[in-house]
């Protein structure tokens, strides 16, 4: 408890940390709206698949842009002009269904954008942390943005739901444009340490001029390797859960978008609860272990789902799959953290999660498209063993499943 009351007491820290969760917590929503728009209009597991796609896919290029722009310019101004392009980018949709011209393609349009800039936020918090926190409190930070993620989708999915029976779903994204704005405010106000920009012409270490250097570091580290497949298959499994459970909450008796919104805020009421126990946990810990059981856990607490459609168990369900889910990306992170030397950070933190997320969108658009085909029980089962499988081969690796912060270095310190 002493860490988070030092970073609770940081005021660079705690300005950034509120600034992230507000914005989340406005994705979160405007998750829920655009499903329930695109589900609400079609009808179509396609059509949701395909906006899932959109969503997730654009980052493949996205990645490789943020990593560039984080690593060459200041970090805090970068994050400051992409909040304030999403909110416009968000804000349109709502504007357009006021002037009565909204059109699906227009939906699709703005997921795509929204996805292509998603990485500079997702690359960014880990990299700017590590510069405004000190390093033996990196797990509590790690812990808090995990935090923040998941209290975004308490409070944000099921409030969204609430929200869509009372004004619509394209009402609901009003409120996420104005929580990207709000961040780039609180982001300016942070005093996050400036980094001065690549000018052209000026001499630079080799290392920092693209990607070679950290793809080397990425290949030859097999707790970089482990972790990074092990997540691109739970995401495969992740992003087709996505098209299948708003499905499955309108097909259940009484189903609507606020039932959508109370499954995904159980599953993010776990997720907190978990990452709250976690940040404590000592760096002796053996956290490449827990990972891959963690991981294990979280798909297999989604099978019972396939064979009951009694809420409350599913409700149940979710709560524990939720659980397990939050200590991959806390305890993951903290040893990417420890491994990756601070002048990497930026391209290295956008390449693998660039990697990993990219896993999320064919996921989705598979089950969109399989669902008509073989049925909604085997879709969950399938999306559940896709989480499952990789992390068992995760158990097979030495390193990983030994490792523990305390007896790692990074790579710049190991030379």
């Amino acid at each position: 408890m002493d860490a988070y009351r030092a970073l609770f007491t940081d005021r660079r820290f705690l300005i950034f940390w509120t600034g992230f969760t507000v914005s989340v917590t406005g994705d979160a929503m405007t998750r829920v709206a655009l499903t329930w728009l695109v589900l609400s209009e079609t009808n179509s597991p396609e059509a949701v698949g395909l906006l899932n796609f959109l969503l997730m896919a654009p980052i493949v290029i996205g990645g490789l842009m943020a990593g560039w722009l984080l690593d060459r310019y200041d970090r805090a101004t970068v994050l400051i002009i992409d909040a304030v392009l999403r909110a416009v980018a968000i804000s349109s949709i709502p504007a357009a269904n006021v002037f009565g011209v909204l059109t699906l393609e227009h939906v699709y349009v703005v997921a795509a954008l929204h996805g292509f800039l998603m990485m500079i936020p997702l690359a960014g918090v880990p990299t700017i942390l590590p510069s405004i926190v000190p390093a033996d409190r990196l797990g509590s930070a790690n812990a808090l943005e995990t935090f923040g993620y998941m209290s975004s989708g308490m409070i944000g999915a099921p409030v969204a739901g609430m929200l869509i029976d009372i004004v619509g779903p394209p009402g609901v994204l009003w409120i996420d444009a104005g929580s990207f704005l709000l961040f780039a405010f609180l982001v300016s106000r942070a005093g996050i340490p400036k980094r001065a920009p690549i000018l052209a012409g000026e001499v630079k270490p080799e290392k920092s001029a693209g990607y070679g250097e950290v793809v080397r570091l990425l290949v030859r580290n097999p707790i970089l390797v482990t972790t990074t497949l092990m997540f691109m298959g739970f995401n495969l499994g992740l992003g087709a859960m996505m098209v299948w459970l708003p499905i499955h909450a309108q097909g259940l008796s009484g189903g609507d978008a606020g039932l959508y919104g109370q499954f995904l805020g159980v599953i993010a009421v776990g997720q907190l609860i978990a990452a709250a126990g976690v940040g404590m946990l000592a760096s002796s810990a053996p956290y490449g272990l827990m990972i891959c059981l963690s991981q294990i856990a979280t798909g297999l607490f989604l099978l019972p789902i396939a064979a009951v459609s009694v809420v409350p168990v599913m409700f149940a369900s979710f709560f524990v799959q939720g659980l397990f889910h939050s200590p991959l990306t806390i305890l993951a992170q903290t040893l990417r953290m420890r491994i990756i030397p601070p002048e990497l950070r930026g391209r290295s933190f956008a390449l693998l999660r660039m990697m990993m997320q990219s896993t999320g969108p064919i996921g989705g658009l598979a089950c969109g498209f399989l669902i008509p085909q073989i049925g909604l029980g085997p879709a969950i089962i399938a999306s559940g063993l896709l989480m499952t499988i990789p992390a068992l081969g995760g158990l097979l690796v030495g390193p990983l499943r030994r490792a523990r912060p305390n007896l790692l270095q990074t790579a710049s310190s190991a030379r």
